[in-house]
């Protein structure tokens, strides 16, 4: 016969537990923000959820559409734009925008989930909603919970363009990007790390740059905002095959980077005095004078690895002294004119140390409106006050 009351004794624990997960669960799931709308990186979330091959479609899509709906809860957003890479695959002319090196080069002929061109294509034209092509859509307001967008331009394009919408709105706290590409660390606002949901601010437009080592023993840069940005201009970005600068010359070495010798013998002719505090003499002066020219001339050129470009550019609280120096490193790798075959061309060009900046430049930046040119930006930040 079985005893109810001792039944009933160990049920109870288990409801309360249950209970407390529950609440624990609801915890974890931010309130949501009325209005916000959170952008997503329609490219990246196909991808993940194309499956491997043989996977039946409808469960790739009942895959995206529980990704899309767990990354909205996340973020406390009301509101979606997935956004895709769409147009002539051109990706706003970037390919013929790479002239050092092939943009993304490594990713041509790359093997593809088999379900990719068939879940995006349900993406696009299926998946709850019209598609909207964002160049319709500058003051576009909701009226569903999810809208798919399609750009020419790079699906990061179109994030940075929605966001940036709302930031000159001034409202901040309604707009939140997330992607799995660092690019988008350049933006300022909102940021939603794609695998732990973390949400974290970039109050202003310069941002930030950190120093980071993976547990594998990489060093890596981390950061938001524009001084990410400046920081890809010379480390580049081996996952699109970016090139950025390849070293620091000899002369900005020896003024960024000094050795511990010549640090000192420019301390003594600037001071005019020995460790000791003693005064130098005359002759100890031109002594020192010819010393530190040796020293000058002995300095090698230093790799633009993440290292050496945060101490490069740690110095910078703004986007124009970054900029600033950033023109510099490239001026001094880039002496002179040089002649350049254009392999969309087939014509030898002559470029000068800032046509080279722009062509990375190009290649990096988030356009913050369709088909904008990153020399728009440039300028505004030359132009500015200090």
């Amino acid at each position: 016969m079985i005893d109810l009351s001792k039944l009933a004794a160990k049920v109870a624990p288990i409801e309360q537990s249950t209970e407390m997960l529950v609440e624990e669960l609801q915890d974890l799931v931010p309130e949501m923000v009325l209005g916000r709308v959170l952008h997503i990186d329609g490219d990246s979330a196909a991808y993940k959820c194309a499956g491997k091959d043989g996977t039946p479609l409808s469960l790739c899509k009942k895959r995206f559409s529980q990704f899309i709906e767990d990354k909205r809860l996340a973020a406390g957003a009301e509101f979606v734009n997935v956004c895709f890479t769409g147009g002539d695959g051109s990706k706003g002319g970037r390919y013929i925008t790479a002239v050092t090196k092939p943009y993304q080069e490594q990713r041509i002929g790359a093997q593809r989930p088999e379900n990719l061109p068939a879940l995006r294509a349900w993406c696009l034209n299926g998946y709850q909603h019209e598609a909207i092509d964002i160049r319709g859509i500058l003051h576009y307001r909701h009226a569903r919970k999810i809208v798919t967008i399609f750009t020419s331009e790079e699906a990061d394009d179109a994030m940075t363009q929605l966001h940036q919408q709302y930031l000159e709105k001034g409202l901040h706290e309604l707009s939140v990007i997330c992607a799995e590409d660092k690019d988008l660390f350049m933006n300022s606002g909102l940021f939603m790390d794609w695998n732990t949901h973390e949400i974290k601010d970039c109050e202003t437009p310069y941002g930030y740059i950190e120093p980071y080592t993976t547990p594998g023993g990489t060093n890596k840069i981390i950061g938001r905002g524009k001084a990410f940005f400046f920081s890809q201009l010379l480390t580049g970005d081996s996952a699109d095959n970016i090139p950025g600068l390849p070293y620091f010359t000899p002369a900005i070495c020896a003024v960024e980077f000094p050795t511990s010798d010549l640090r000192e013998q420019c301390r003594r002719l600037k001071e005019r005095t020995l460790p000791s505090g003693k005064p130098l003499s005359e002759t100890q002066v031109k002594q020192t004078s010819e010393k530190v020219k040796d020293l000058v001339r002995a300095t090698k050129s230093k790799p633009c690895g993440p290292v050496a470009v945060y101490e490069y550019l740690s110095s910078c609280t703004s986007e124009k002294e970054a900029l600033t120096k950033v023109m510099k490193a490239y001026c001094e790798y880039y002496g002179k004119d040089e002649e350049v075959l254009n392999p969309h061309t087939g014509k030898t060009e002559i470029w000068q140390p800032q046509d080279f900046l722009l062509e990375q430049a190009r290649l990096l930046w988030m356009r913050r409106k369709y088909d904008e040119d990153v020399k728009d930006y440039f300028k505004e930040i030359l132009n500015a006050s200090t």
